[in-house]
């Protein structure tokens, strides 16, 4: 359950650009924050560009974000000569000090700004001077594959939170939750004892061991399971005490192109942040 406030301002003081409604959730059974945005956009052909505007005031805070496979930090481990004056988030990014960290993300608006409206400054190499987030939600200046104008209804939003553990696993959970939840399936209760079971087909007991992806085997058959380590520590997955394994099923190491690198292994060890594959075959 949450509790919400409803917002509503004309875009920039104007109404003859457009109109904006913000309702702020907050989760009585969780440390949670939604911002959900509903914009109405008239056709205004001059350059113009929507931000939101995330200005934190965290002492000595650093920037990261999870990117396509990994946890980036504009500036460091960044690939030289990528994107600087924008990036593109996947499902979270922190802000980080040595107390904590506050955890932001958005379904459907991956374009960011950090530190500062970067517009046209082309850094070699990205500066982070502080830790304020301007989310892109729309610009018409872009010349390629845009219209002049933008209009209609728009609908976007946020999710954020804090912690005291600013460990990758912590903002990962969190963040992939938010964005790809799992989805459940309510079953009737059964009679007496059948009534009170409850069981698990995965059990994972390293917290910086991410399942990005299970999917059906493209060759024969099975389930190909992505694994990645998420906090630069070694890990273990242990699976003597899977529900799967043993006589239901076997399990194999494979490469991404699903060929078999190791037969009948009892647990599969993480180096930092290695990525690996599993097929689970049913007997």
């Amino acid at each position: 359950m949450w509790k919400s406030l409803v917002v509503q301002a004309d875009l920039d003081g104007c109404a003859e650009t457009g109109s904006v409604r913000v309702e702020i959730r907050l989760y009585e059974t969780q440390k949670r924050i939604e911002l959900h945005y509903g914009m109405r956009k008239l056709p205004v052909t001059e350059p113009e560009a929507v931000y939101v505007a995330f200005p934190f005031r965290w002492r000595d805070g650093k920037v990261f974000y999870e990117a396509q496979g990994g946890i980036v930090e504009p500036g460091h481990n960044q690939l030289p000569g990528s994107s600087s004056d924008w990036h593109t988030v996947q499902n979270f990014l922190a802000v980080r000090n040595d107390q904590g960290h506050i955890v932001l993300g958005s379904d459907q608006i991956p374009l960011v700004q950090f530190s500062d409206l970067n517009l046209g400054k082309w850094q070699p190499v990205a500066r982070v001077e502080k830790p304020h987030i301007y989310s892109w939600v729309m610009n018409n200046y872009w010349f390629t594959n845009f219209r002049a104008t933008q209009q209609g209804e728009f609908r976007w939003s946020y999710y954020l939170t804090s912690s005291r553990d600013a460990s990758n696993s912590t903002a990962v959970r969190f963040g992939w939750g938010s964005r790809v939840p799992l989805i459940p399936r309510a079953l009737p209760a059964g009679q007496g004892e059948a009534g009170k079971c409850s069981d698990s087909r995965l059990r994972c007991e390293a917290a910086n061991l991410l399942l990005v992806e299970s999917r059906p085997a493209y060759e024969g058959k099975g389930v190909i399971m992505h694994w990645r380590e998420v906090d630069g520590k070694p890990a273990i997955l242990d699976l003597r005490h899977q529900p799967f394994a043993g006589k239901h099923a076997t399990v194999e190491e494979v490469n991404a192109l699903e060929k078999t690198l190791n037969e009948g292994s009892s647990s599969i060890s993480f180096a930092p942040f290695e990525v690996k594959f599993l097929r689970v075959i049913p007997k």
